[in-house]
């Protein structure tokens, strides 16, 4: 688990406890590896949420994937949310963004790259999703909404969902949330903050491109589009306004041939109910 530098690849299935406290975070792995991370006791903590897939740029991606990366001019952390690390543009995985990527990316750049399969859907939700898009007919508003509510309160068990329901990114949602573990969270705000340290990013990668109009689509355009990552940046940033409250969190959505959407994340921006009242935090959990 020692941190990567350029052409680095370190993955981390799973994490103790992580631990913030004297000057930095501390993550353990099962067997004993341990990771040193600094903290930052004031700045601009930058979240940045990228996807691979691409309807814009149709050609040479890696390279323009590697470009959007250049341009932001600054330290980059990149991690890998995916749960396979593959997919979603081509065979795109730790070959590409461990090796050829910042092969790409000027050398004086500092870049790591880590996938953290831990932050991801279950398998098993994950085929849940993708059984139910075979599935008609789609729910009524108000089934989705007490559907979801349902399995992120714990009242409803996975098998009193109807199997069409997990098309529907609210009640996906709702289970990858609810079951989205704590360590994960706090590995993951260990990174951004450690960007942060180094006046940097902490760039969250899964397969789907930005969707700037989330909140003003249909419901089958929102089911098409939505991703987890954006549900474990909220998380994430609501761990770093805890700790660290003297941090301004900024969103830095970023998509492949376009400019960089960006916002800053405050109050009750964190809060669940607001980031579903907003719609922002859209994506999808295809892989």
């Amino acid at each position: 688990m020692s941190p990567g530098n350029n052409g680095d690849t370190v993955i981390i299935t799973r994490t103790i406890a992580p631990a913030r406290a004297d000057g930095h975070w501390t993550l353990l792995g099962p067997c004993g590896e341990k990771m040193l991370l600094p903290h930052c006791t004031g700045g601009t903590a930058r979240i940045g949420l990228i996807g691979t897939r691409s309807t814009i740029v149709k050609t040479a991606k890696t390279k323009a994937f590697a470009a959007i990366l250049e341009d932001l001019d600054m330290p980059l952390i990149l991690l890998d949310l995916r749960l396979g690390g593959s997919g979603g543009s081509g065979s795109w995985g730790p070959l590409e963004f461990g090796t050829t990527i910042p092969g790409l990316i000027a050398n004086h750049r500092p870049y790591s790259f880590y996938h953290l399969p831990l932050l991801a859907p279950a398998h098993a939700l994950l085929t849940r999703y993708r059984k139910a898009l075979k599935i008609e007919p789609s729910l009524p508003g108000e089934d989705i909404e007490r559907f979801a509510k349902a399995i992120g309160s714990g009242a409803m068990g996975e098998n009193q969902i109807p199997p069409h329901a997990w098309k529907h990114w609210q009640i996906f949602r709702a289970c990858y949330h609810r079951d989205l573990s704590q360590n994960a969270v706090l590995a993951a705000a260990a990174f951004v903050e450690k960007a942060c340290a180094i006046d940097g990013m902490c760039v969250m990668l899964c397969a789907e491109e930005h969707y700037p109009g989330f909140s003003h689509a249909t419901q089958i355009e929102q089911d098409e589009v939505y991703c987890h990552r954006y549900t474990a940046a909220t998380a994430v940033a609501a761990t770093l306004s805890a700790h660290s409250p003297e941090l301004t969190i900024e969103r830095h959505c970023l998509r492949l041939g376009k400019e960089a959407e960006v916002a800053k994340w405050s109050g009750s921006a964190f809060c669940e109910s607001a980031e579903q009242r907003a719609g922002a935090d859209a994506d999808k959990p295809r892989r």
